[in-house]
C-alpha cells in the first residue's frame, strides 16, 4: 500500500497591474471649485465677523492693524 499523496494547489496567477489613476478635466474642475469655495468661506467669514462684532472685546477693526484693511463701503 502506498502513502497518500498530498496535492499542493497551484498559486493563482498574479493580478494584472492596475490602471494608472488620472483625474479627468471635469474632476479637476470640481476639485478646484470646491477648494476655492471652502477657501473663500474661511477667508470671508472671519472678515465679516471682525467687521460686525469686533475682534477683541468689541474693538472691531481697532484690534486689527490699519494696513490689514479698511471698509470702503462704510468708512470704518
Amino acid at each position: 500500500m502506498s502513502a497518500p499523496v498530498s496535492v499542493i494547489p497551484s498559486a493563482p496567477p498574479p493580478a494584472p497591474e492596475p490602471a494608472p489613476f488620472r483625474v479627468s478635466a471635469a474632476q479637476a474642475g470640481l476639485i478646484a471649485s470646491n477648494f476655492l469655495m471652502w477657501g473663500g468661506f474661511f477667508a470671508v467669514i472671519p472678515l465679516v465677523t471682525v467687521h460686525f462684532s469686533g475682534s477683541v472685546a468689541g474693538a472691531g477693526w481697532a484690534g486689527v492693524p490699519r494696513a490689514w484693511g479698511w471698509c470702503w463701503a462704510c468708512g470704518s
